[in-house]
């Protein structure tokens, strides 16, 4: 009995340890969260100047392949994108002809290098003002997906909303 009670033992240990995966195991090795805030709701800025800090805390521990970002926003079109020397998406871990317009408008920093880093932060704080200056409550959206080294990615959805602009 003592013997038939150690197999069974083993053989679930063996299930639970083995049998078993987390799907999660890989997307655990990046992060994307919010500074002071969730990142999976929406992001209110009240303030009556539109200032606020919105800043988006990046891991790897892998170290990051790409970061993409678009832009999905109605007070940022196309065209309006255009004018700044910007496209909706980009990838920030790789800017190539990019890094001149994503430095001057503050979403890359001089110098910075993203790609193998295992942090990073991706700041549109600068960005609030100029956008409620267009007058559009939102949503204002940047989707944010980070590669690994390894192949992992993580995607998350940056939402800003302007409740005190008119509708």
């Amino acid at each position: 009995m003592k013997k038939n009670f150690l197999i069974l033992l083993a053989t679930l240990l063996t299930f639970t340890f083995v049998g078993c995966s987390d799907d999660d195991d890989d997307k655990a090795s990046i992060g994307i969260t919010g500074k002071n805030f969730n990142i999976d709701k929406t992001f209110e800025v009240t303030a009556k100047d539109n200032n606020a800090i919105v800043i988006v805390d990046i891991t790897s521990t892998e170290g990051i392949e790409n970061l993409w970002v678009t832009i999905n926003s109605p007070a940022l079109p196309d065209a309006v994108l255009a004018a700044v020397g910007l496209v909706p998406t980009f990838d920030l871990a790789n800017p190539g002809e990019l890094s001149v317009p994503l430095t001057g408008i503050g979403l890359l920093k001089a110098g910075e290098v993203i790609k193998g880093s295992k942090a990073t932060q991706f700041n549109v704080s600068a960005f609030m003002p100029m956008i409620a200056r267009f007058g559009q409550q939102g949503p204002h959206k940047f989707q944010l997906k980070v590669v690994d080294k390894a192949g992992n990615s993580l995607e998350k959805v940056l939402t800003i909303n302007f409740p005190n602009l008119a509708k």
